[in-house]
């Protein structure tokens, strides 16, 4: 919705009748979740599983034993989860044995729409020599936008007990639950990455803009247009900033 004025009065600020004019808006907007997380479901256990051999605990495998000769890792050892066979629908006696720890992917329970609001104000006056200028302020606030959170991480006392351990470095955030449980929120060594998406994010952006627009008399005309603004982005798709923690300003 919007709104336009022109208002009557003979000072410096209006100019006269018809040579200013006031208008806003105002407008919400609502955007569908994207399709990339329903992606995250595909390696759901128990209908799929995946693995990265060694690496998913840490180290280099050798070449003739790579799934129990894991140089730097003396003792530690990968079972090979292959061949695999996904188990049957209905079937409730699923043995979860070869996921563990679980790296899965959630939804947040309050998982909601995200919407934008978009809004302007601005004043408008006709100058001499054919010259509009405008100055308006013009602002966005978008709100329930989609971002991800770990949602089993590794707790601060888990960190300090990490950095306090020598052989508490290297491989993957996988690898750090199997080998270390009690550092987790959870347990480790049945729950590893716990990917929560949800509606959790918002933004922000507020702006000055001033244009000054000369039609052409005497051969000269021109075309000037300043903005200042600040811009406040927690997280605005999915794809730029899932589970980093990053946030933009």
């Amino acid at each position: 919705m919007g709104f336009a004025y022109s208002p009557g009065g003979e000072n410096w600020f209006l100019g006269g009748t018809g040579k200013t004019s006031i208008t806003g808006g105002f407008g919400l907007y609502y955007n569908r979740s994207e399709e990339e997380l329903l992606l995250q479901f595909l390696g759901a256990p128990p209908f799929s599983l995946s693995s990265s051999g060694a690496t998913d605990v840490g180290g280099s495998p050798g070449f003739a034993d790579p799934f129990t000769d894991i140089t730097g890792n003396p003792g530690v050892s990968e079972a090979n989860k292959f061949p695999f066979t996904p188990p049957q629908p209905g079937n409730t006696a699923v043995d979860f044995s070869p996921f563990l720890p679980l790296s899965i992917n959630l939804l947040d329970s309050k998982f909601a729409s995200p919407y934008s609001m978009n809004y302007h104000l601005s004043w408008q006056r006709e100058l001499p020599a054919k010259t509009i200028l405008t100055a308006g302020y013009v602002g966005s606030t978008a709100r329930k936008l989609i971002t991800s959170i770990e949602a089993n991480p590794i707790t601060q006392a888990g960190h300090d007990a990490c950095v306090a351990d020598p052989g508490c470095s290297g491989g993957d955030f996988v690898f750090q639950h199997q080998l270390f449980p009690g550092n987790s929120l959870y347990p480790g060594d049945i729950f590893a990455s716990l990917g929560t998406e949800g509606t959790r994010a918002n933004s922000w952006y507020n702006s000055l803009q001033i244009t000054a627009n000369k039609a052409m008399t005497h051969g000269i005309s021109f075309f000037a247009t300043y903005t200042w603004s600040h811009s406040i982005d927690e997280n605005s798709s999915y794809e730029d900033l899932a589970f980093t923690g990053l946030r933009g300003n």
